[in-house]
């Protein structure tokens, strides 16, 4: 009798094995890169019943732009383009000036409404100098219609901290992070885990930003961390991979009439601008 009931015990167990559901695999990480021309395609390509989402907007030919004026997102690049004949001196500088005085403009009329109703957590994140242009950044976001995102960590609590991708200076209040450009994907990894101590807050990072560089350094750092990522490339600021010649023509028409008016409040600075004595390196 002991010996049927253990023939029976064991025809159960090993048909209890045999019925167990297979373990399915965890899902990989959605990955996505996506260029868009209208910041109206983020709510068609991302869900908007994201849970644990962090959507990280880009400044500077995104959400405000100076089109190709002097002193711009594309003007910058150009100073460090090896096809620029006569790059400016103290680049760094000039930008700390521009920024101050520049009037922005909305990427498009509608940017700030579109930006201003996303409900899930913000962050905006630009390469501009940590030292020098927050104020003005401030400033150009509220004037023309951006809500500041709330704050990811104590609100009133501002940080500001070094950032060892290029040991330069970043700061973050306001919804605002400033990282001197440094690596934004790093920045911001380091941002949630070193400075907010939130690591796990966020499952899906939606980055929005015209830098294809920045769309690439942002997807390796979150696929490290094995998060979901939306990179959506903004494209449409135009500027093309070679600078036209009339623009650049104007640049330096401009750059001429920058350095007399800058003289005329303060020689001194000029002249230790085009000695290239920099004060921002």
């Amino acid at each position: 009798m002991n010996k049927i009931c253990i023939i029976i015990c064991i025809a159960a167990l090993i048909h209890g094995c045999a019925t167990q559901p297979e373990m399915k695999p965890a899902p990989a990480p959605i990955d996505l890169v996506k260029d868009i021309s209208d910041l109206n395609q983020i709510k068609e390509i991302v869900p908007n019943n994201l849970e644990k989402a962090l959507f990280v907007f880009d400044i500077d030919d995104t959400l405000l732009t100076s089109h190709q004026e002097f002193g711009s997102d594309y003007w910058f690049g150009w100073q460090f383009d090896k096809r620029n004949p006569s790059p400016v001196p103290c680049v760094l500088d000039l930008v700390a000036i521009t920024t101050e005085e520049k009037a922005l403009l909305p990427t498009q009329d509608d940017a700030p409404l579109i930006f201003n109703n996303i409900a899930a957590d913000k962050l905006l994140l630009t390469a501009r100098n940590a030292n020098t242009a927050r104020g003005a950044t401030l400033r150009e976001l509220t004037m023309n219609g951006y809500a500041l995102p709330r704050s990811l960590g104590r609100d009133g609590i501002g940080y500001i901290f070094e950032l060892k991708d290029k040991n330069l200076p970043a700061s973050y209040y306001n919804g605002l992070y400033l990282v001197t450009g440094q690596n934004k994907g790093k920045a911001l990894i380091f941002l949630l885990k070193n400075i907010l101590k939130i690591p796990n807050r966020y499952k899906t990072i939606v980055l929005v930003d015209d830098g294809q560089r920045n769309i690439e350094k942002m997807q390796a750092a979150v696929k490290e961390e094995k998060m979901n990522y939306y990179g959506l490339h903004y494209i449409k600021i135009n500027k093309p991979a070679e600078v036209p010649v009339p623009l650049q023509n104007s640049w330096t028409e401009t750059w001429e009439q920058f350095v007399k008016g800058v003289g005329v409040v303060s020689k001194a600075t000029v002249d230790r601008i085009m000695a290239s004595r920099c004060a921002y390196n």
